[in-house]
């Protein structure tokens, strides 16, 4: 079973093309995804590589979306992600690790954007942390009518930016692998 699994993951790599493109200096979210507009002549999607999905299946969703789609998920405390406003089944406002969340919504990082989404993010100036935010490129682009779509998350997901929340996902995972393990 894994040896299939395997073989197709690495036919899809092998159809694929993938580029590289470094950020020489940390200067935030939206400037890396703005490093990439050189290399960038579609629709393309944003999948922030600090966050383990336990399901992936709304990402299919996400990347059939248009014109902007976010992954976004109803927290406890949103303060230490970017929040979303929805009204309607649409984003009407997002802001970036707000002091008073205007509401429950989560931002996780896999978005779906236009190819013409670059003109946004050239736009904005730092934000939050001193550094180009991705979000106030979003509120831009919302201003300006651009329709952003939620795509609702409710499975776990972890964010594996630090030692212990890399470790608190590890823990996870060898939990579910060990009640796996013991129902064969």
């Amino acid at each position: 079973m894994q040896a299939k699994s395997l073989r197709r993951f690495y036919g899809k790599i092998e159809n694929s093309s993938v580029v590289y493109v470094n950020q020489p200096r940390p200067l935030g979210f939206g400037h890396a995804v703005l490093t990439a507009r050189s290399v960038v002549d579609d629709d393309f999607v944003v999948a922030g590589g600090d966050t383990y999905l336990a399901d992936p299946a709304p990402l299919r969703e996400l990347t059939s979306s248009r014109p902007i789609s976010i992954l976004v998920k109803e927290v406890e405390n949103p303060r230490q992600y970017g929040v979303a406003v929805v009204r309607d089944g649409v984003i009407v406002r997002v802001v970036e690790k707000p002091k008073e969340p205007p509401s429950n919504i989560a931002i996780l990082p896999f978005y779906k954007f236009p190819r013409g989404f670059f003109k946004y993010l050239e736009r904005v100036k730092p934000g939050v942390g001193g550094e180009l935010q991705l979000t106030d490129a979003i509120q831009l682009a919302i201003e300006e009518g651009v329709e952003a779509r939620p795509i609702y998350y409710s499975d776990v997901y972890f964010d594996v930016g630090t030692p212990q929340t890399y470790l608190k996902a590890l823990e996870w995972i060898i939990d579910v692998a060990r009640k796996n393990a013991g129902a064969h």
